[in-house]
């Protein structure tokens, strides 16, 4: 996404936190919770970890049930260069066949 982020901002990171209030849990409270868990792994990947951060970690999460993946991605660029990188960017994500399942925002900074 090009622009500025518009959540809540991330504990630090990869932190299990509880999904209805974003709040971290302890270890005793997750010990003592009924049922089942929902495990998010949320925080800021430098660019050279990405692949291998994909590599190691997806397959962990896939063995699990109800396994979603968001991308959430923020670029400074200048005003005379947006229009052509949105330009790629759209017709990427329109070869990947996700143009209304992932979408392009931009704000000024």
């Amino acid at each position: 996404m090009l622009g500025e982020l518009r959540s809540s901002p991330a504990p630090s990171a990869f932190d299990l936190v509880s999904p209805p209030s974003g709040e971290l849990l302890s270890d005793s409270e997750i010990s003592k919770a009924p049922g089942k868990m929902i495990l998010r792994v949320k925080g800021l990947v430098p660019p050279e970890l990405w692949n291998r951060f994909g590599s190691k970690i997806i397959p962990k999460l896939r063995s699990a049930e109800q396994l979603q993946a968001r991308v959430e991605l923020t670029v400074e660029v200048d005003a005379s260069a947006l229009a052509s990188l949105e330009n790629e960017i759209q017709q990427v994500l329109s070869d990947l066949n996700l143009g209304g399942k992932v979408v392009v925002e931009k704000d000024r900074q």
